[in-house]
């Protein structure tokens, strides 16, 4: 046990040492682009990554929560199987989508720009889902390796450049450099996953039943997630709305100190956690279930201190060299999204053990809540107290979104169990999804 908890203790210290790179090198590009581009800049490389975000969500169909949480645990010929289906489905998508992009980037006048946009979304998608399935597959350590590659390397690599050669000072350069990080994540996780039998899966007829299988069971993960995504970027859209794009800008450079808090604290702790939980929902282990719940809790607590401190100390001094005056007149903005940082971990926190007792349904019900209150509380808090009032209205609908998730497990209590454990008694063998089935039954 004590071994157990040392080796736990030094993945989340390396995991935390990975993505402290990724947030000193996030934190950069933001002072970088507000003292060389502009806050204007600033507000469009913002807007920019909300809708690279909610894009991602969208072609994801919510398949990659589903295969995800299916990977913990299962055979190698298994998932296998969902990764040819799940990635043949994305790239049918893409290239639909390609043209469409083409015709939209001509239509406004701006083809290049929307072209690269474009690109940063299939990049992100691609390495934000090898990200996420090498979690589950609980190798925390080498999703996160190559999460600081793709999102904190070609952030070095921009701003050494841009400093050298003046002309790369521009939005179309950084994304250029944004699409060849997320490529370089993608040929390190190739690499990594050589040895897995890609052309046995390939070589597959694919299934229709598959989709449809899959789909019906990740309706819900699918809605939630575009839900949540949107929720997490509504605020600098309403921002740009009431205020002014340069005013979006002040608020995505203290926003993003708070999203790299809640980053670290996501990789270093809740992921490492998150396979654990759904495994004890799994095993249809309650006592254990919540003694994982306990130990991450606790853990979450202690490392959001620490980074709330350290960057309540650090960002001011760094926010100096800006030459940004109307930012710093605008501090306390800062404080009041660190604290928003504290609220957001324990509302994700609370998400998550919905996640592994697969009560979809109250997830989405849960993440539609929270988008009308972005919504109807920010545009309130910002036409009454301006650019602080969406700070404040984002710790109310943390603290709200934690009230609701809380009484909705209470009264989930050891179903989320149960189902696990007694799904395969409960429905037949030729009734059950493909991957799901008995492999030494009939029908396989």
């Amino acid at each position: 046990m004590r071994h157990w908890l040392k080796a736990d203790a030094v993945s989340s210290l390396s995991i935390l040492g990975l993505r402290g790179g990724v947030l000193a090198a996030k934190l950069l590009l933001s002072l970088f682009i507000a003292r060389y581009l502009g806050l204007e800049s600033l507000g469009a490389y913002g807007l920019i990554a909300g809708m690279v975000a909610v894009g991602q969500a969208v072609m994801r169909l919510g398949l990659l929560d589903a295969i995800g949480r299916d990977a913990v645990g299962q055979p190698l010929e298994a998932r296998m199987r969902n990764l040819r289906h799940y990635l043949t489905g994305c790239s049918a998508l893409y290239a639909l989508l390609l043209p469409i992009v083409l015709l939209v980037g001509l239509g406004v006048g701006a083809p290049i720009l929307v072209l690269l946009v474009f690109l940063v979304l299939l990049s992100e998608h691609a390495s934000h889902d090898v990200f996420v399935l090498a979690n589950n597959l609980q190798r925390p350590r080498l999703a996160n390796a190559l999460f600081a590659l793709q999102a904190g390397g070609w952030i070095y690599l921009y701003i050494l450049a841009a400093l050298v050669q003046p002309a790369l000072r521009s939005l179309e350069a950084l994304l250029a450099f944004w699409i060849g990080g997320g490529l370089l994540a993608v040929a390190a996780a190739a690499i990594a996953s050589s040895d897995w039998p890609w052309r046995q899966a390939f070589s597959e007829p694919i299934r229709l039943g598959w989709y449809r299988s899959y789909l019906g069971r990740a309706w819900r993960l699918y809605l939630s997630e575009i839900v949540a995504i949107t929720n997490l970027y509504a605020d600098r859209y309403l921002v740009g709305a009431f205020l002014s794009l340069e005013f979006a800008g002040i608020y995505v450079l203290f926003w993003q100190v708070s999203n790299a808090v809640c980053n670290l604290v996501g990789a270093s702790v809740l992921q490492v956690f998150r396979p654990r939980l759904i495994q004890a929902c799994r095993d249809g282990d309650p006592r254990a279930f919540r003694r994982t719940l306990r130990n991450c809790a606790r853990r979450c607590a202690a490392t959001v201190a620490g980074l709330v401190l350290l960057s309540a100390l650090l960002v001011p001094l760094l926010l100096e060299h800006t030459r940004q005056p109307l930012a710093m007149e605008h501090l306390p903005l800062l404080w009041l999204l660190l604290a928003f940082a504290g609220a957001r971990v324990a509302a994700d926190l609370s998400i998550a053990t919905l996640f592994a007792q697969r009560a979809d349904g109250v997830l989405l019900r849960c993440n539609l809540l929270t988008l009308a209150l972005t919504l109807l509380l920010g545009s309130l808090a910002l036409s009454l107290l301006g650019i602080i009032g969406a700070a404040l209205a984002a710790i109310c609908t943390c603290l709200i979104t934690i009230g609701y998730t809380e009484t909705a497990r209470r009264h989930i209590g050891h179903e989320g169990f149960s189902s696990h454990r007694t799904r395969r008694e409960r429905v037949p063998q030729d009734r059950l999804p493909l991957l799901d089935r008995d492999p030494c039954q009939k029908g396989r």
